[in-house]
This record gives structure tokens, C-alpha cells and sequence, in this order.
């Protein structure tokens, strides 16, 4: 997964989260070579999980992608899910991992109802990151307005 692309002058350097360590710099012309790699990158980290972890087993794709997107940028968030699915009375275990059990419980609920209470907690896990680190609050905007990104019908967003 791509961290970060930085381009100063004629140099750019290609930052990977799996491998910080791996830098490449390069002449100005290998860039766009570079963001292409970059970009395929990203695309095999993202459909790397969604088929390992069974995203697409989910049958709204709407609670999937919101999910998914809260699993891609959330450390613990399936834990998260797991107690939501746990307050509306699945029996699920806290493995943090996406499991056949946790799918199963996903599937049972209506997904307006399942979408408002992972919305609900996922904006109390922003939160209590701040509360925890006072630093990160210039972000907390960012990701309320992420936590409400979905679009649930007949649902005012927070």
C-alpha cells in the first residue's frame, strides 16, 4: 500500500506502509512508471482483503463497502463491528477478524439498522481516539465527515 508519494524538484520517492523501510527515487521521467506501480499497488492491497477477509459474502453492498472502508482505515475496527453486532443480539466472537461468523450476523440484520449503529459507534471510536491523543483532533472533522459518508434512507446524517 502506497504511504505516501513525494515529488521535490526532479525526484520523487515512493513510501510503502507494508515495507517503510523501501524508498525508490527516480528521475523525473520514471515518475508517472512509478504512480502506475503505485496505483496497482494499492488496488492488490485493497482486493487482496476483500476477497481474503470475504467482504464480498456480504449481500448489501452499500453495508459491505461501509464496512470495508471502516476496516481499511480503522486499527481494530472489526472489533467495533463485532460489539455492534453483539448489541443487536448476534452471537458473534470478538476475534477482530472479518470470520464466517461475522458475516453470517451481518447478513441477519437489516442493513439500515446495522448502517446506523456501525455510523453511531465508528464516530465514538473517532472520538475516543482524541480523547485518547489530543493531537489527532485535527483530524476528527475528516472522519466524522467519513463515518457519514453513507447514505442511509430516511436517515438524517450526525
Amino acid at each position: 500500500k502506497i504511504h505516501k508519494v513525494k515529488i521535490s524538484g526532479k525526484y520523487c520517492e515512493i513510501f510503502t506502509d507494508t515495507a517503510p523501510e523501501y524508498t525508490e527515487s527516480c528521475k523525473w521521467g520514471q515518475i508517472h512508471d512509478l504512480l502506475d506501480k503505485a496505483e496497482l499497488w494499492v488496488l492488490d492491497y485493497y482486493l487482496d482483503a476483500w476477497v481474503k477477509e470475504g467482504f464480498y459474502k456480504i449481500q448489501d453492498q452499500n453495508v459491505a463497502n461501509y464496512i470495508f472502508d471502516f476496516r481499511i482505515n480503522g486499527i481494530g475496527s472489526m472489533r467495533v463491528i463485532q460489539r455492534v453486532l453483539i448489541g443487536l443480539n448476534q452471537n458473534v466472537e470478538l476475534s477482530g477478524r472479518m470470520d464466517e461468523q461475522t458475516i453470517t450476523a451481518i447478513n441477519k440484520i437489516n442493513p439500515s439498522i446495522l448502517l446506523i449503529c456501525i455510523r453511531d459507534r465508528r464516530i465514538r471510536y473517532y472520538q475516543n481516539i482524541v480523547k485518547r491523543d489530543t493531537t489527532q483532533d485535527v483530524f476528527l472533522g475528516g472522519w466524522i465527515k467519513r463515518a457519514n459518508s453513507i447514505k442511509i434512507k430516511n436517515v438524517k446524517q450526525k
